[in-house]
């Protein structure tokens, strides 16, 4: 991804999960100059999780995304391409998993170069990353399960309330 340095705004990304009348979209947003997740259901949408740090980009300069749905996990980072990749600087959960398509999103008239794209649904980094997201899972379900409480009180039945059995 690069941007040039005449452009009004600099708001790109993908769009994933695309089905329809719902999708994910996966942007660089230059007010806060940060990573989000939207969610688009027809017209309306809403932000999911919050949003990454600050990352400043420069105009004229090269760098590459990243973004990876596994499960119910989204992940995101944006680095220099002459960087070093850094770790996933954003996390988000969905509560809605959904195949479909993708692609990528530019907006509010701004001036963006690609020059490679590459969508892949297998591969080392996807592996680990779906390991990941089933260990959190089964994390957060021995959790769910630690925190239930069953409190069980015997009555006998039928029961007289008023001296009338029910």
């Amino acid at each position: 991804v690069q941007l040039s340095k005449d452009s009004p705004r600099y708001n790109f990304g993908f769009v994933i999960r695309e089905s329809g009348q719902r999708h994910l979209a996966l942007r660089y947003y230059d007010v806060p100059k940060t990573l989000e997740l939207l969610e688009f259901n027809g017209s309306a949408w809403r932000r999911i999780g919050e949003r990454s740090a600050t990352i400043d980009l420069n105009p004229d300069r090269w760098y590459k995304l990243k973004v990876a749905a596994v499960g119910d996990s989204v992940n995101a980072k944006l680095w220099p391409s002459d960087g070093k990749e850094p770790r996933w600087q954003s996390v988000f959960t969905v509560d809605k998993v959904s195949s479909g398509r993708y692609g990528l999103l530019v907006h509010d008239a701004g001036d963006i170069k690609f020059r490679q794209f590459t969508a892949s649904t297998d591969g080392p980094e996807l592996a680990a990353l779906k390991k990941d997201v089933e260990t959190r899972a089964r994390l957060r379900l021995r959790k769910l399960r630690e925190s239930l409480e069953l409190a069980v009180v015997p009555e006998s039945f039928p029961r007289e309330t008023t001296g009338t059995r029910v």
